[in-house]
This record gives structure tokens, C-alpha cells and sequence, in this order.
């Protein structure tokens, strides 16, 4: 859970109690509320959840009481369809919409209506009214501050289930500084503990409504390398895989947009500031937040020291009522509740919390650790504790801030707290990055030898607020750990200081390559599905003990090891950039290698270099792993970088050699007896047949691949396979099953995180749809795969995608915009060595056919080449632009050169295949009184008299055989 200090602890789901006399009872009447609420809001990201009022970004009446319902609604997990049917007399669900939009305010009676439907309590229903009353005051405190603005633009802000305490003016300045225009770069800084995260995810929350295109959060504790932000900062901003130059594609996708960028803990990553930098100049919409202990230094920047939190005044102790409102003793009993909900602020106790408080300088980790500690210690105790600690620092600064002093002290009087097998335990759990699990914490702090179950300490460990727990989702069997990232580097101080670190490090590597090597032939499997969401969440554990493994001197034979072993993960979640700077790395700084383990990570390597669309690169090192793995006598390995291979060759236009390689690895995998591999070789004969459009022998070749995938689980195996046998249906003249095939495949692929196939069948999926006359559908597949593919740096999928959009400006007689797609795609496949397969030669010729003949031949032959000069970032500038029927042409539509809807070219063509009324009906899914009616507006249109003249036409035409 998020505390003020990003602290473990328990949030109370109890109201804050306070023993005072009676006649002080009503003077804070919203005390409990502010700092006991149960009230916890799920927000729908990207959807907007409130009116914003002009000019200023805040949310109007209406919209704080739509966003109030939306928040009820979503928390019960009803839609707004879901509500609308509850609501007697029945809403209709614009009406539910508009409500939570803010675009309206209800009747009284309506708002009765829902408070009933959604059975809110007495409370809830008051709230609801006061709002809709314009009195708000009258429940200030009943919602905590710190909950999010309901979707008022996209985000990925974390959720917040406690209250911020005693941060209005922080706010307030924070927003006042972000809204001036030439302020671009403003740093949150302070010692850890301060609360600067918790700060700035709430003053990004505050300013949703101030940028267009949202608001990021980009975590940065886990990261160790400079080289590696870039990276944070496009995943977080949905750009899984930014291609081989992320920076230049980062500073691309940011150039128009109007942002605000969360960097949280950029203390450590200081040599990545000119980055930022960079990025500053490129995007006059960004601007950017920086949490860190230090400022960055740059021209952009201006710094804002985050405050302690306001305290007493010791001298002049105010009464119990106005000591309760002090934010720091309010944080103080708070988080004390929630290790002992009897807890409660008395005149017994209130100076020894107010000390305790001054003591520890109001800053908010600090505090929350010693009221962590009212568990087993009363308020007297704790404060007695401190006043011999805080003289004794393990790493004193005296040139610092007092501050960081004060928190130092509050961990070191923490750690030690904790019995010497405690101490060790949490120590040595400093070495994980991003979390572990019980098995992990058992082997790496090596539990055995200090005579604990590792179970019992971690229990421990979590009572007294130094690790959290947390489950991955409610079907997992076991619990996995955290340690934030201020104790995380005080257990590593304290695990070098106790010359255990060296140590410790081995084990965690040797852990996690024995995970790794156990995952990779699970990958291909029944069980992948599981392990590749067990690996991804160990990738930050990866990659720590890979650079565990690289430091110092050249690559021990442990981190080979561990980079064959992720490669096959890296490639099929998509982590093509950095699953190759790793390798390529390895293989750079491994002269000694053994050649058969030099070969294994040139396959794997290879891999992901042709994913990326780099096909030269791959090529290279996918032939010199098969040189390698021949001389060594690995023919299983030569069946793998055979297959790779197959591709690439395929995508270079040499199929000659593409097959040959594809042959050679079916008969190596079939001596191996390996049904995956055997699989894997069939699919690559069926994807050569059908781009050669030998459309019968590619189907007979997928069938016994999905067979065989089917047979062993492999969830990669069963995507492309679906994927493929989708695309010889289109071909086949069978759309309805060419759909149905290709979204098994992409639900497939959503489901377990195929990033590269879900852009693949949403690009099939948008020709299948342009097939069938849906050209606003088919826009909205193209467009998503098109962003896919940028993300991931695949410059052959993009390619594709903006041939895909040049198809459908022809559609809409965009003539002059076709016209230049197409040069600009001509170009690209040349410079790429990836010409287009010989299975859509035909459609894309009838396309270029019709543009021809609207344009002209002289206007045809100045946009193509005007097109073939656009480079690859400006024709998917121009392919996204917004569609406009006709445009730059008084050319008719498209319907001269092919009259017939997308539903009525798929009855001709199942007529032209022989097919009757009855089968026709089946294959569509549709009545068969209705494809009579279909053959009829077909003959009228085309003035034929018979089926046999349709089939005849639809030969003509080409459409038999034309996937579009």
C-alpha cells in the first residue's frame, strides 16, 4: 500500500479515535474521516470522469459529482448499461454517461434514484447531495485528497488508498510552477523519505486535466543503468519496444504532444539528464517531474526542496482536537492504527507522539517507521528509543541536509530492532530488484545456515513495516515480497558493511540462471503461458544478476549461460532491443567462450535481430551460429538457426534458399523426435506456400502444424498457426472463417502477450475487413497495428501497415494520397531487401490499376515519385492523417472499377466456387433467403442473367483467388 513515506504498513480500514473530553467533542467534527476513511475509488484509466472547468484544469460541480458516481459505479463493477437497466423508471446508458461526463446535472429525484441503484450508504448519499447541492465543504474530508481525478485524461498514474497529509501548499506551488510556461523541468528534491514520490504522484494527479495527451509515471528505482531510462520511460508510456534507436524513436513520438512525464527516483541515474534534456528541446508540449535527492543540473531545470511535514509546537502543546490535526502526529496515529487498531491519541500520550514527531523532523518515512513499532512499543518507549539513536549515525553526513541524518538514525534504530538472523535475512534481501518470492529469499539469504525458516522472518519482516507483501492475482499460490527502495540501500550499505555482499550476489545469480535454464524448455511447452508471466516478472531480477555477472571484466560463462536461457523469452514478449544489446554484449566480451555456447546465443540473438525487421544483421549472425553448431555436431541447434534463417531468406525474396533451409530443419527436427520444432518447420512450409499462393498445399501443412501445437500446449505455436490458416481462408475466398481464425489468434496473443502477432493479425484482420466493404473497421485495425509496430521497432511491419492504409485511401478515391503511399512502400521494401509476397501481387496491382486510372498516367508517375522521397517517419505522418473521400481528385469512386460490397464480393466468389444457396449460408454464418437476395442485387448491379455469368465475371475480375 502507498503511505505518505511510500512505507509498508497497513492502511486502517478503522476511523482515527481520539479520547478528549466531551466538551471539545464537536470541534473537529471530520477528523475520523480525514485520516480513517474505508472510501477507496477504482478508477477507469483514459476515460474522462469530470467537466474541467476553462482555463484553470479544475473540475467543475458537475463534474466532481459525476466523477463521485462514476467512481460508486466502477467500484460495484457494474458498466453503464449495467446501471441504467438497475434505474426504475430505466435510464437510458447516454444518459449514465453524460451524467459521469459532467454534461448535465440531475434532477433530485434521479440522484435518489441512483443512490438506490448503486445502494449506496446514508453517508455516500449525503456526500452525493451536498455536491449536487454545490456545498462540498459540507464533506470536505469525507474523500481523502489524495484520491485521482476519475479518468480525465489518460494515465498511468499509481492508484492512491490513503489520504495525502499536510500537502496543500506543496500543491498548490507544485501546480502554480508546472502551469508556468517557460518552466519545463521541475525536481522534486530531498532526502529519501521526504515523500516526494507520494507528492508528485498527487500533484500529477491535480493536473490531468492541463495536458492533452496525459499524464506518465515512470518508475525508476529499479533501474541500475543510465542506458536504460530511455526504456523506462517508453514502456511506461505504452512503447513496449522502441526498435533498435529508441531515443530517436522516443523523441519522435513526443514531438507533438502535449504531456507531463513523472521521472521518480533520478538520483541514480543522474548521467541520464542530458537525455532528458534532449528530450525538452525536441517537445515544446512536454513538460517533465523529477523526484530525486539531488537536482539534476540542467539549463531546463528549476529545484523544489520538498518540506517536512508541519509539527507542534512543543512549548505551547495545543489541546488533543488541534494536535490530531497536525499533519505529522495525524500520519503519526494513522499508521499506528494500523498495526493496533485500539490505538488511540490520549492526554496520556499525545507529548511523547508530538516528540517523537519533532524528533524524527517531520519527515513522513521516518514516522511512519516509528509508529510502526507501536505493535510492541508504546508511544514513551519509541521516543526514548530515539533519543539514543538519533546521535548515532551509521553514515553521518555532516556536510548534509539535517534531514537525511534524521532518517538515517529512524532505519538504523529499525534494523536494529530485528534479532541477528532478522538483521541478516533483511540485509541480504537488499540484493533483489523488483521483489522475489519465498523459494528466492530461502536460497539467496541461505535461511538454512542461520538456522530460521525463512517463511517466519519474511512474517516478521513485513509486521514491522520493512518489506511488503503482496499476491500477483487472486489464483496465485504464493506470495511474492518487496522492499522499498530507500531500505533496500541501507540493507545493501549494511550487507557490504558486513562483508556479505560478494556472497550474496553469487547466490542470487546462481538462483535466478537455474530459473532461467529451467523456464527456456518450458517455454516450449505446455506451461508456457506460466512461465513466460513468471519470467517477465522476474525480468528486473534478470537483469541485475546479468550485470552481476558483466562486472568486472569479461562475461563469465554464468552470464552466457543466463543469456541463452532469456533469449527465446526476450523474443517472444518482445523485448527486442534489449534482449540484443545484451547478447550482442555477451558475444562481444566472450573471446573464451566455448563455440557451441558462442553459437546459441548467435541463434538466439538472430532472433531478435529479424524481429526487429534488421534482416542483413540476422542473416550474419544466424549463418555464422549454423557454421558453428555444424562443426560441433549440434543438429538440433542447426534445425533452430535453420528456421530463423528460413525467414529471413523468405523476407529477402530468396525462397529458393528460404525452402531449403525450411526442408533441412523439418527432416533435423524430426530426427531429434522435438514435436515443437517439427511444428515450428511445418508452419514455415505452410507461410511459404501461401505467399507463393499455393493456397491447398499451405493449408494441408498448417493443419498438421496446429495439430502438433495443440497436442503440447505451445500458446506461440497455436497463434501462428490460427494466424496463417486465417490468411489462406482470406485467400481462399472465405472471409467469415478467415475472421473467426484470426481473432482466435489475437485474443490468443493478448492473452499471453505476443506484442509482435497481436500487430500481425490486427493488420490481416483490417484486410480481411477492407474485403468486406467495413473500411472504418479495417482503418482501426491498420492504425493499431501500425502503433504496434512502431513500438517495437519493426520497420517491415510498418511498411505493411502503410501499404494497408494506401489500399484503403484507394477505397475512398484518395487518389493523390494512394498514389504517394504507394512510392513511399515501393521504396521502403526496396531499401528494407523485403519485397512484397507473391499471395497479394494481385491486389496490390488492381489497386494501383485504379489509381492509375483516376489519376492519369503523368499525375500518377509525379505522386508515386514524390512518394518514393518521403522517408519512412513522414509516409506514416501522411498514411495517419484523417480520411477524406475524393480528395485531390474529381475522379469517381472507387465502385467504378468494382461495384460490388465487401459482403456481395464474398457471395460471388463462394458462387464462382461452385457453391449453392445452402452452403453459401453456412460459410456466412447468414439465412439463405438472404444470399438469394445477395445473388439478386449482384446480377442487377453487374446486368448478368445467371450464376454461371457471376462466376465468370469474378474470374475476370481475379477476386478467386485475390486475398484484397
Amino acid at each position: 500500500m502507498w503511505g505518505v513515506g511510500r512505507l509498508p504498513i497497513h492502511v486502517s480500514l478503522l476511523p482515527l479515535r481520539i479520547s478528549r473530553p466531551a466538551k471539545v467533542h464537536n470541534q473537529i467534527p471530520n477528523l475520523s474521516h480525514n485520516v480513517g476513511s474505508k472510501r477507496c475509488i477504482v478508477r477507469e484509466l483514459g476515460t474522462p470522469g469530470g467537466q474541467v472547468g476553462p482555463h484553470t484544469g479544475e473540475i467543475t460541480s458537475a463534474g466532481k459529482l459525476g466523477g463521485l458516481l462514476r467512481g460508486h459505479r466502477v467500484a460495484r463493477g457494474l458498466s453503464q448499461e449495467e446501471l441504467a437497466a438497475r434505474v426504475q423508471p430505466a435510464l437510458a446508458a447516454n444518459t449514465i454517461s453524460n451524467l459521469e461526463r459532467g454534461r448535465t446535472r440531475p434532477y433530485r429525484q434521479t440522484l435518489d434514484t441512483l443512490a438506490k441503484a448503486l445502494s449506496l450508504t446514508a453517508a455516500q448519499r449525503a456526500e452525493l447531495v451536498a455536491i449536487w447541492r454545490g456545498r462540498e465543504a459540507e464533506v470536505q474530508g469525507t474523500v481523502p485528497a489524495s484520491l485521482p481525478k476519475l479518468g480525465a485524461r489518460p494515465n498511468n498514474l499509481p492508484l492512491t488508498v490513503t489520504p495525502l497529509i499536510g500537502r496543500q501548499p506543496e500543491l498548490a506551488t507544485i501546480a502554480a510552477h508546472l502551469r508556468l510556461p517557460h518552466v519545463r523541468l521541475l525536481t522534486l528534491t530531498g532526502p529519501a523519505g521526504a515523500g516526494k514520490t507520494r507528492l508528485a504522484v498527487e500533484a500529477a494527479s491535480n493536473l490531468l486535466g492541463v495536458f492533452a495527451d496525459g499524464v506518465y509515471f515512470v518508475a525508476l528505482a529499479s533501474i541500475n543503468d543510465p542506458a536504460l531510462v530511455v526504456s523506462a520511460i517508453t514502456e511506461s508510456l505504452g512503447m513496449v519496444d522502441a526498435g533498435a534507436n529508441p531515443r530517436a524513436a522516443l523523441r519522435e513520438f513526443l514531438r507533438d504532444k502535449s504531456l507531463l512525464v513523472v521521472l521518480d527516483n533520478f538520483e541514480h541515474l543522474l548521467t541520464a539528464a542530458p537525455m532528458v534534456a534532449e528530450l525538452l528541446a525536441e517537445a515544446r508540449g512536454l513538460k517533465v517531474l523529477v523526484t530525486s535527492r539531488e537536482p539534476l543540473r540542467s539549463r531546463w531545470e528549476r529545484v523544489y526542496p520538498v518540506p517536512s511535514l508541519p509539527l507542534p509546537d512543543l512549548e505551547t502543546l495545543p489541546d488533543l482536537a488541534a494536535l490530531g490535526a497536525t499533519p505529522a502526529v495525524t500520519l503519526f496515529v494513522q499508521r499506528a492504527c494500523g498495526v493496533r487498531p485500539e490505538f488511540q491519541l490520549t492526554a496520556e500520550n499525545a507529548r511523547a507522539v508530538a516528540e517523537v514527531c519533532v524528533r524524527l523532523d517531520g519527515l513522513p518515512l521516518a514516522i511512519e517507521l516509528a509508529a510502526a513499532r507501536c505493535n510492541v512499543l508504546g508511544p514513551q518507549a519509541i521516543l526514548s528509543r530515539l533519543q539514543h539513536r538519533l546521535r548515532l549515525l551509521r553514515h553521518p553526513a555532516p556536510d548534509g541536509p539535517p534531514r537525511h541524518q534524521t532518517l538515517q538514525a529512524a532505519i538504523d534504530w529499525s534494523y536494529e530492532l530485528l534479532a541477528p538472523q532478522e538483521r541478516a535475512v533483511f540485509r541480504r534481501l537488499g540484493v533483489f530488484v523488483g521483489g522475489w518470492t519465498l523459494e528466492a529469499a530461502e536460497v539467496v539469504t541461505d535461511t538454512a545456515s542461520l538456522g530460521v525458516e525463512a517463511l517466519d522472518v519474511l512474517g516478521a519482516l513485513v509486521d514491522k513495516g520493512l518489506i511488503q507483501v503482496q499476491m500477483l492475482d487472486s489464483s496465485a499460490q504464493e506470495s511474492r515480497f518487496r522492499m522499498l527502495e530507500t531500505l533496500r540501500e541501507y540493507a545493501l550499505d549494511q550487507l557490504a558493511a558486513a562483508g556479505e555482499l560478494d556472497a550474496t550476489n553469487a547466490r542470487h545469480v546462481g538462483f535466478f540462471v537455474e530459473l532461467a535454464e529451467v523456464g527456456e524448455p518450458s517455454l516450449r511447452s505446455a506451461e508456457q503461458a506460466v512461465w513466460l508471466e513468471r519470467l517477465e516478472t522476474e525480468h528486473d531480477n534478470f537483469r541485475a544478476a546479468l550485470g552481476s555477472s558483466l562486472h568486472p571484466g569479461p562475461a563469465t560463462e554464468t552470464a552466457l549461460r543466463l543469456g541463452w536461457a532469456l533469449g527465446w523469452f526476450w523474443f517472444l514478449h518482445g523485448h527486442y532491443s534489449e534482449g540484443r544489446r545484451w547478447l550482442e554484449h555477451l558475444l562481444e566480451h566472450s573471446p573464451g567462450a566455448s563455440p557451441l555456447l558462442r553459437a546459441r546465443l548467435l541463434a538466439r540473438a538472430g532472433s531478435l535481430a529479424y524481429g526487429q525487421g534488421d534482416l542483413s544483421r540476422a542473416a550474419a549472425l544466424l549463418q555464422e551460429s549454423v557454421t558453428l553448431a555444424r562443426a560441433e555436431g549440434d543438429t538440433w541447434l542447426v534445425a533452430v538457426g535453420l528456421t530463423v534463417w528460413g525467414f529471413v531468406a523468405e523476407f529477402q525474396g530468396d525462397y529458393a534458399c528460404g525452402q531449403q533451409f525450411r526442408q533441412e530443419s523439418l527432416a533435423l527436427f524430426r530426427q531429434h523426435n522435438d514435436v515443437l520444432g517439427i511444428g515450428w518447420a511445418l508452419h514455415q512450409l505452410g507461410r511459404a506456400a501461401h505467399d507463393q499462393g499455393e493456397y491447398e498445399q499451405a493449408e494441408g501443412y498448417l493443419n498438421e502444424s496446429l495439430a502438433l501445437r495443440r497436442a503440447i500446449g505451445d500458446s506461440w505455436g497455436l497463434v501462428l498457426a490460427l494466424h496463417y490458416r486465417g490468411r489462406v481462408a482470406h485467400a481462399q475466398g472465405a472471409p467469415a472463417r478467415a475472421r473467426a481464425l484470426l481473432e482466435e489468434s489475437l485474443a490468443l496473443s493478448r492473452r499471453v502477450g505476443f506484442k509482435r502477432y497481436i500487430a500481425w493479425a490486427l493488420h490481416h484482420l483490417a484486410r480481411v475487413a477492407r474485403a468486406q466493404g467495413e473500411h472504418r473497421l479495417a482503418r482501426a485495425y491498420e492504425e493499431e497495428s501500425l502503433a504496434s509496430a512502431i513500438q517495437r521497432g519493426d520497420k517491415p511491419g510498418i511498411v505493411e501497415c502503410v501499404e494497408g492504409l494506401a489500399g484503403l485511401a484507394v477505397e475512398l478515391s484518395d487518389w493523390t494520397r494512394a498514389a504517394r503511399l504507394a512510392g513511399a512502400v515501393e521504396a521502403q521494401r526496396e531499401a528494407l531487401g523485403n519485397p512484397r509476397p507473391r499471395a497479394y501481387h494481385r491486389g496490390h496491382e488492381r489497386d494501383l490499376a485504379a489509381v492509375r486510372a483516376a489519376l492519369g498516367e503523368r499525375s500518377f508517375g509525379k505522386q508515386w515519385t514524390a512518394g518514393r522521397g518521403l522517408r519512412l517517419e513522414d509516409a506514416v505522418a501522411e498514411a495517419r492523417e484523417p480520411a477524406a473521400a475524393g480528395r485531390g481528385s474529381s475522379a469517381p469512386p472507387r465502385e467504378r472499377f468494382d461495384p460490388l460490397t465487401g459482403r456481395e464480393r464474398e457471395v460471388a466468389v463462394l458462387v464462382a466456387r461452385g457453391f449453392g444457396s445452402r452452403r453459401i449460408a453456412a460459410e456466412l454464418v447468414i439465412a439463405e433467403g438472404t444470399v438469394r437476395v445477395h445473388v439478386e442485387h449482384i446480377l442487377s448491379k453487374l446486368d448478368l442473367h445467371s450464376r454461371a455469368q457471376l462466376a465468370s465475371w469474378t474470374v475476370q475480375r481475379g477476386l478467386l483467388h485475390d486475398p484484397g
